[in-house]
Order: structure tokens, then sequence, then C-alpha cells
């Protein structure tokens, strides 16, 4: 803001010689006098801030002597202050009238234009008035205030310096030189300025807000907030403290000390929209989707053209599973402004789960139109690409994806499964992308050790409690574990299905915590409160994952198990279950968690399921009745170009044989069928299976004759469903978690001469089982054997395993001992 210059009234003019009381020179004495009176009247009111009262009173002093030169400076600042810089200029005109050089008037003058944004005329009369007056500092001041505003911020720039060599204790001058320094992008520089600004003058509280903007700036978050400390102390009701102070603490994954501060914002203005919009973000990042959405309508009250806060929206009503309407938010966010690229890809997001996968790559390329380094767009954009087995160009997407991982990007480390076996990248993308979770941990104290329980105290966190993949394979566990020893809790956030499945794991838990509408924290506090010994967590970062509420630690020993097929790179992740085939010694670096090793497979299975008996008739699903039948219901997004190669010259090797795949979207079966003749096999010898009922699907299996695995991400459900029903499953198997699951599981059943090293083994192998009958007899009589021999299938024995598991990682952490590895025998219920 401008400075107002201002004078000292004369007083009395002095003493005149006595006279007639009639004379002019009397009257002219008298109407002197009284002019005096009122403008000493005038700068009372002045000063009390009655500034209608200083005008009225200057008036009648001008009425007396219309040319009183203190009546007229006084009165020029009233009304500037008042905020009527246009009869300012009439009143400083007469002012220049007859004192052209008067310096006060003419800085006045460029304060008046300044307030009529006539910033080129003002910059004229503050050079004018420094001119008249060389040791007058306001009008140097305002020349750079005025530059600034122009936006000739190199000038204003060199003003400043000018008027800091000539006063260097001015404190404005150096809170302008760092106001200038920071509107040219030049924040380090800044810093110094302001931190002399408070120096000289250390109750200048906009000069401490913004010294914390700059240090905000540069990331020097300590001292931001410390800047911002002192702002707000001086100035309490100032309300865009509180919000960047709340930006500080953000930064830093701070985000109850951030709430606090926003929520300190908007109580000194209800109307600062900004700090609804931060709080909007907060209650996003935190899991806190209802709360995010009350304050986006906030906002929107206050601001409905606000350009980001629908995007904000979206994210809110995607996190409780609105995507229809987050979709909405998000066209709405673009509309305002079509370069949002954030809304782009979550719009894409939200498309994805719908299965609109049409729409999903649409929003894709757009975002990555916009910016191709945007994190984790050209992973989301590969996978959809996958998803329906368009690889056009998604292997040149994941290579450059790759590439730019090596150099440091950020990628979903679910995504990520599906492009690499590569286990050391797959540590890098995890470590890399739980960077964002670690400092959720500020949220909360680590948690107490809770009391010796006479059972030991598992929660199992997962949204898949129904009928789900999962639970599929984990629900006889549930049922299995020893009550006597420990005592089970169910932490659910998915779908309140009400399907059979869901049924049966109400019975199987002891206890059942419905946390769908409570954030991370408030889950993290209520596990705290039941006094939580081990937290298992079912998802890592597969869909509908809460991972965040591991970050903040809801129990002593956390533990990551089924989910999510490989390292999550988290700190505070202590555990991970698997076994010597998944994690062998020379892969055991790229996991940041400890590993409990299980004796067998580390996957837990069902054996109570019903087994159906081997159907005969092909027909009903579209299969020959002759000829070898090749089958792979894995999810599309796992079939790559290099595996359907091999697939097709599988196929051109064997005659009258056929493919029997998932249909799981008509786009893919429509690339696959194109990719199909693209490689010289007829399109025709594709089939797709439709997805029915686990009790169908179980049974149509018995019509296929080997089951042909995918790479780099394996069958896992899937893959036991095959050799529950006696098919076969030939595996190739990688480095990463992921592409050793079914190796894991044919080891665990005797079978692991059906893992292969290499596509050519692979492929080798394939053909020869199907060109030999006997040895394709001969796999098939001992796939059958292995349900009742092997191990996959014995459920006791393997939660058994799991709870030793349990026991020594509570033991450990009971005795303050160090993580370590935890290798299971097989010492309870062998048979």
């Amino acid at each position: 803001m401008s400075t107002l210059a201002t004078i000292e009234p004369h007083g009395q003019t002095g003493l005149l010689a006595s006279t007639h009381a009639d004379s002019p020179s009397a009257r002219a004495y008298t109407a002197q006098k009284s002019a005096d009176s009122w403008v000493m009247k005038a700068l009372t009111a002045l000063d009390a801030g009655d500034l209608h009262g200083c005008i009225s009173l200057c008036e009648r002093a001008l009425e007396l002597q219309p040319q009183h030169y203190e009546a007229l400076h006084v009165l020029t600042q009233a009304l500037l202050m008042i905020g009527r810089p246009a009869d300012c200029l009439a009143i400083t005109a007469r002012i220049l009238s007859e004192h052209p050089a008067d310096a006060v008037a003419l800085n006045n003058t460029g304060v008046a234009l300044d307030g009529l944004n006539r910033l080129e005329e003002a910059v004229e009369y503050y050079l004018l008035s420094s001119q008249a007056d060389s040791k007058f500092q306001d009008p140097v001041q305002n020349r750079a205030l005025a530059l600034d505003k122009l936006g000739q911020h190199a000038k204003a720039e060199g003003v400043f310096r000018e008027l800091i060599e000539s006063f260097p204790a001015h404190a404005d001058a150096h809170y302008g030189l760092g106001n200038t320094l920071c509107n040219q992008k030049r924040t380090a520089e800044a810093i110094p300025s302001f931190r002399k600004a408070v120096e000289l003058q250390p109750n200048f509280g906009l000069a401490w807000f913004n010294l914390g903007n700059a240090l905000l700036e540069e990331k020097q978050w300590s001292e931001a907030i410390e800047a911002y400390g002192q702002a707000s102390s001086l100035i309490p009701q100032h309300a865009a403290t509180y919000n960047n102070c709340g930006n500080a603490f953000t930064s830093q994954q701070c985000y109850a000390e951030a709430l606090e501060l926003y929520e300190a914002a908007v109580t000194c203005d209800p109307t600062f929209c900004e700090a609804y919009f931060n709080q909007a973000v907060i209650y996003n990042l935190t899991g806190r989707f209802l709360q995010a959405i009350e304050a986006c309508h906030h906002v929107l009250q206050l601001r409905p053209e606000h350009t980001k806060v629908m995007n904000a929206l979206g994210v809110a009503l995607a996190g409780i599973k609105h995507h229809v309407a987050a979709i909405d938010a998000f066209e709405k966010a673009v509309a305002q402004n079509p370069d949002q690229v954030e809304a782009w890809s979550n719009m894409a997001g939200s498309y994805e789960i719908l299965q609109k996968h049409t729409d999903a790559v649409r929003c894709c390329r757009e975002a990555m139109r916009l910016d191709p380094e945007y994190p984790n767009i050209r992973a989301r954009m590969a996978f959809k690409q996958l998803y329906v087995c368009d690889w056009s160009d998604s292997m040149e997407t994941i290579q450059t994806l790759v590439t730019k991982l090596e150099d440091g990007s950020a990628c979903d480390p679910f995504r990520y499964i599906a492009f690499s076996s590569d286990a050391s990248l797959h540590h890098k993308v995890a470590t890399r992308w739980a960077e964002g979770l670690t400092k959720a941990a500020a949220l909360i104290e680590p948690p107490p050790v809770p009391p010796v329980h006479k059972r030991i105290r598992i929660g199992y966190f997962s949204a898949d409690f129904h009928l789900h993949a999962t639970t599929l394979l984990a629900a006889r566990m549930f049922e299995l574990h020893d009550k006597e020893r420990f005592e089970i809790y169910a932490f659910s956030f998915g779908p309140d299905r009400k399907d059979p499945m869901y049924e049966r794991l109400h019975k199987a838990f002891d206890h059942w915590i419905d946390i769908r509408a409570m954030d991370d924290l408030s889950v993290v506090k209520k596990a705290r409160e039941l006094e939580i010994d081990i937290a298992v967590d079912l998802k890592g970062y597969t869909l509908d994952h809460r991972i965040g509420i591991f970050a903040m630690r809801p129990a002593p020993i956390q533990i990551s198990y089924l989910g999510f097929p490989g390292t999550t790179g988290c700190s505070f992740m202590d555990y991970v279950i698997a076994d010597h085939t998944l994690i062998p010694e020379h892969l055991r670096q790229y996991y940041t968690e400890k590993v409990i090793y299980l004796p067998h497979s580390y996957q837990i299975n069902d054996d109570t399921r019903p087994r159906p008996k081997r159907l005969r008739s092909r027909a009903k699903y579209g299969l020959p009745a002759k000829g070898f039948v090749f089958c792979c219901f894995n999810n599309n997004y796992k079939i790559t170009p290099e595996v359907f190669s091999v697939w097709m010259r599988v196929l051109k090797a064997v005659p009258g044989s056929v493919l029997w795949l998932l249909k799981d979207n008509d786009l893919a079966e429509e690339n696959l069928r194109r990719e199909a003749a693209a490689r010289g096999v007829a399109p025709n010898r594709l089939v797709f299976a439709p997805r029915v009922s686990a009790t169908e699907h179980l049974a149509r299996q018995t019509l296929a004759d080997l089951f042909l695995d995918t790479f780099p991400c394996n069958a896992h459900t899937t893959a036991s469903d095959a050799l529950w029903v006696g098919l076969p499953v030939l595996t190739c198997a990688g480095e990463s978690f992921a592409s050793r699951v079914a190796a894991s599981l044919l080891t665990a059943n005797g079978l692991g001469d059906l893992v292969t090293q290499s596509f050519l083994e692979y492929e080798t192998l394939a053909i020869d089982i199907a060109r030999t009958p006997q040895f394709h007899k001969k796999a098939r009589s001992r796939c059958r054997r292995a349900i009742t021999n092997g191990t996959l299938f014995n459920s006791a024995k393997t939660t058994a395993a799991i709870e030793d598991g349990y026991i020594f990682a509570y033991e450990r952490s009971r005795n303050n001992q160090l993580l370590e590895d935890i290798t299971i025998g097989p010492k309870r219920n062998e048979d």
C-alpha cells in the first residue's frame, strides 16, 4: 500500500498589530484564527479515526480560508484514508496550483492516482515528489510499489535498492524489496530482505508473514512455521497466516497440525475459501471423505467458480464409491479448466472401476497429453491398455515408464506387477511409493504395548469380507483359528453385500468391526482401544486398499498377507508372509519387511469347497468336441504380447487345439482375436468364457486339458481353482513375487516339474504335454492325487503354520527383540 505523506500544522501565522474590529485586517485575522481552530479540531478527529468528522471540519476551515494550506493537506489525508481518491485529486490540484513543488502534495497526488489504478501517472508524480525533496522517503517507496504493481519488477527492485542505500534502516524498503524479489520468483534472495525488515522492526507482522511464505516456497518448513508463529502473535486475526502455516505442516505430512490451523483460519474469517479447500485436500489424503465433501461444499458456496474444488469433490465421492457422481464432478472440473491433469487422471480411475474402458483410456490420453510426467499416469495408461489387450503402444509406454522409474519417478506398485518381473525394480517402485505414506504416522503417537491378554488379539483388515478371491482362499483359515489361543477381529471397510460368504465370515470371526464410515485415524484409535496385538493387512495396494491405516500403526505388530503379491516398501509393515519358493535367498534383499517363511506354500486354501465332478459335454461352453483345450482364466490385463505370442505358437504346433480365455470385456476379446490373426492363428481358435458363479466356474474347468499361466503376473486364486479340480497348471517363474506364485503352489503340491524358467522351456513343455497323450494323462493324474497328498489344500496345516508365525512375532515383540525373519518348520498337523 502506498505511503500517505502528511504535514504538521503550523498553528497561528503570527501576531498582528491591534486594529479596529470591523477593519478588513481584523476580519482576516479572525478568519485565519477560526480556520486554524477548525484544522486543529480536524487533526484531533483524524487521530481518533473519525474520518467523516475530520473532512467536515476541514471543509469548515476552507469555507473561511479557501486556500488554507494545512486544511487542504489534512483533507487530502482524510479523503485518501476514507477511499475517495478522485476527490483527493481535486484538493491536491488546489495545493499544487499555488505550490507546484510541494513534495507532500505531489506524493499524495500519486497515492490518489494509485488508488484509481492510474499507475503510470502515479509513478510520474512520485518521481516529481522525490525531485522536489530528495530526503523525502515516502515517494521513493511508493514509486517502487507502483512499478511492482505494473509488473516492472526489475525497475521496482532498483528503486528499492536505491532507497535502502540512502536509508539502510528503512524496514518498509527491505520488506518491499523482498516482495518484488518474490514476484520475480527469486524467493531465496527475498528471505534475507524479509529477515532484515523484521530485524529492524520486530513487530512488523506482514514482514514475518511474507518471510514465512518465502521460506515455505523454499521448502524450509520448520523456519516457515516459526515465522508464521511470529506473524500470528502480531496479527492474530490474519486468516492467511494460519492457512499458509497449515500448508507448511501439510508439506511435512503433519496433517493433524495442518487441520487445526485451517480451522483457525476459517474461525478468523468464515469466508476464507482456500482454508476450506485445504481442509478438503487433507481429509481426502487421510480417508475422511465425508468431511472432505462437507469442506468442498463450503468452498462451492463461497466461490462456485473455484477451479480445483470439483476435482477434490470428485476424489471424495470416489472415496465413498460414488463413482458416477465422482465422474460428474471431474467432468465439471475439466469444463472449468481443461488443463487440470489431476482431474483427467482421477476421472480415468473412476471410469476404470466402472469398467468403462474406452472412457478410461480417453482420460488417460488427455492427462498424458497435458503432462507426460504426471505421477502414475503412464502406469495407469499402460495398465488400462493391458486391461483391454490394446498393445498398439502399451509396450512402448511400459518401457518409457521403466526408464522413468529408474530415474526416480513414482508408480502404483499394484499396476507395476503386470509390467515387469524385475525384483529390484519392484522394490524400488514400492519403496518410492511408500514415501508418501510414512509421515502419516505423525498424526498419532506410536502404539502403546497392549497388556497381556488371555488370547492374542489378531485384527484382519480388508474390503473383501464377501464373495471375493481373497476370501475364497482365506475363509477356512478364519474358521480354523485356534480360538483358545487367538481372538479374531474383522475390520471391514468393504461393501455390505450380505452374500453367503459374508454370512459365513460373520460366524467365523469373534468380532466384526464395520469401519466403512471411519477415517483412517479413527480406525487406528479404535484398534488401539481394542488392544489389537497383531494387525494383518489383506489388501496391500490392491483395489479399495486402506494402507494409510497401517502407516499410523493400529497395532504393535503389522503383517502383510495374501492380498498384494510383493513388498509394500513400507517401513511400518513389519512382516510379509511368504515361502522359500516365493522369496528365495537370492531375492530376499528386495523386501523391506521381515519374512515369515511358511514350510510349504504361503497361500491358504479352503479344503472344504465342493469339488465338482468332471463334465463331459463341451458344446455348452463353445468348445470343440475333440482337440486339446488350453485355457487361462486370468484377468485379461495379465496377458502380455510376449505370452500371447508363445500361446499362438503353441496353438500352431498342436493342430485342432483351442485356447479358452476369460471374457472380461468386449474390447479385449476383439483385440485378442485380431492379434491372433496377425500371428497366423484363426481367431475362432480363441474361445471366451463369460463370468459365472464360482461353483460353475470350477465345474467347467474340468473340460480343459492344461492351464497356461501368464507372466510376469501369474495366476493366484485362478491357479488354485485349476489345481483344485485336477487341472495341470504350466507356469514360468521370474524374480518378482507375482511371477512366482504359481511356482509356489505347484511346488507345495509336488508338481515342481510344471515350473519353467524361460519362455522357450514353457513353450516346449506345453507342446510336449499336448502332443503326448500319456504325458498329459500322467500330469492330470498327479494333479488329482496332489489334492489330497500335497500340502496346498491342507487348510489346517497352513493355518497352524501361520499361527506359529504370529506367536513367534508376538513373543519377539514382547521381549523387545529386534525384527528378524521367522522360519516355520513343518511341525504341527503333519501326517
